[in-house]
């Protein structure tokens, strides 16, 4: 069964949750058609935290306070659409891979 990265950065306004496909650390995809690039190799460590499965990652994302959200890779995003945080319509793709970001708003 795959597995996911994920990682709470602490902030003052909560977490800051990054979430990554294990196959997919270390890898630069690129979209060509917008210019878009993501660098899941330069940005290793912001990604690079336990590696849980799915319903781990759900079971985490309902109890986090989130500030924000970083979500890369099927299984990732899978995980974030089954803890409420978004739906099919909200992914975007950058370069085929499904690519979701989250953010709270503060008043």
């Amino acid at each position: 069964m795959a597995k996911i990265y994920l990682k709470a950065h602490k902030t003052e306004h909560g977490d800051m949750i990054a979430m990554c496909d294990e196959k997919m650390l270390g890898r630069v995809y690129s979209d060509k058609k917008t210019g878009t690039t993501l660098d899941l190799d330069k940005y290793r460590d912001f990604y690079e935290g336990a590696l849980v499965y799915p319903k781990d990652a759900v079971d985490t994302l309902l109890g986090a306070d989130i500030y924000t959200c970083n979500i890369v890779g099927e299984d990732s995003v899978g995980a974030a659409i089954k803890a409420g945080l978004a739906t099919d319509s909200d992914i975007k793709a950058i370069g085929g891979v499904p690519s979701l970001q989250v953010y709270k708003i503060i008043q």
